[in-house]
């Protein structure tokens, strides 16, 4: 049972100054998502914290979130978003959210856009000491990640760039290595390039 205070997802707590850290494409997450894309495609929301600040950087974010409780979570964040008038230009105009699996996109799809995003669920801790409250009610509400490996396959075949966060020291979601790694003191994003296709 999950005998805590209610849980809302609020964007409205981002600093989004201009110059301000968190949302400069200085930052490790704008460097895997390549500081002159436009548009990403962000495959697993979750709680919408990469979201946010993806479009506080300015990039056009398409989400797909397929757990309903979840989805009606970041409708709701972005709702409320909307009446910020700071918050509106800079977040909820910068992020189109659909209910609906990954893999209902089409291929083709996924090569519309720059680059596409995926944070799957991390692999279990050997550690005791237990995840994060927001990682916690993540995990009771969307239960296992079951089919994660077949979306990375999928994701690598089509798009013109695949992003994956992953612990610091985990390792990387596919065989084949990525092209590139990007790091921050946590979290390590892989990245993986397709070449445009010759006409």
């Amino acid at each position: 049972r999950w005998n805590r205070p209610p849980f809302v997802i609020d964007f409205t707590t981002m600093d989004i100054r201009t110059g301000s850290g968190n949302v400069s494409r200085k930052q490790p997450l704008a460097r895997a998502v390549g500081r002159h894309t436009k548009g990403v495609l962000d495959l697993t929301s979750g709680f919408g914290s990469d979201t946010s600040f993806l479009a506080g950087m300015g990039y056009q974010v398409e989400c797909r979130e397929r757990h309903p409780i979840v989805y009606a979570l970041l409708q709701d964040a972005l709702r409320r978003t909307a009446l910020h008038p700071r918050y509106l230009k800079s977040i909820s105009n910068n992020v189109r959210l659909q209910l609906g699996d990954a893999r209902d996109v089409g291929s083709s799809f996924l090569h519309a856009f720059d680059a596409v995003y995926v944070d799957p669920m991390y692999p279990a801790k050997k550690s005791k000491a237990a995840p994060p409250r927001r990682a916690q009610l993540l995990q009771m509400i969307v239960g296992e990640d079951l089919d994660q490996q077949e979306l990375f396959l999928w994701v690598r075949e089509h798009a013109r760039r695949m992003v994956v966060k992953r612990p610091k020291h985990a390792s990387p979601a596919l065989e084949e290595a990525p092209h590139h790694q990007v790091e921050s003191k946590m979290v390590r994003w892989d990245v993986w390039l397709n070449q445009p296709k010759a006409t």
